[in-house]
């Protein structure tokens, strides 16, 4: 699923968990109250991140997906490609 955020004053809206370094791939931890994904609806606590911005996120580190996270604040927008189990 491919889900397009704008970025508010509190960021995107959810916390990422995982990375290579924990053996596991990135993922969704919660979705903030309020915040840009909860007010999306598509993004779900436990759902994997991807991509980022079509760049290829499996297998990546916690410390790059919060990067790439980071750049696309920058730019106010995020485009996720996301697996849910």
């Amino acid at each position: 699923m491919n889900i397009d955020l704008i970025r508010q004053e509190t960021g995107f809206g959810f916390r990422i968990v995982g990375g290579e370094e924990e053996g596991s791939q990135v993922s969704v931890g919660y979705i903030v109250s309020d915040g840009s994904a909860h007010i999306d609806g598509r993004l779900k606590p436990k759902d994997e991140i991807i991509m980022i911005d079509n760049e290829c996120v499996l297998g990546a580190t916690h410390r790059r997906v919060v990067q790439l996270m980071t750049i696309a604040g920058l730019n106010r927008r995020v485009k996720l490609m996301i697996r849910r189990k």
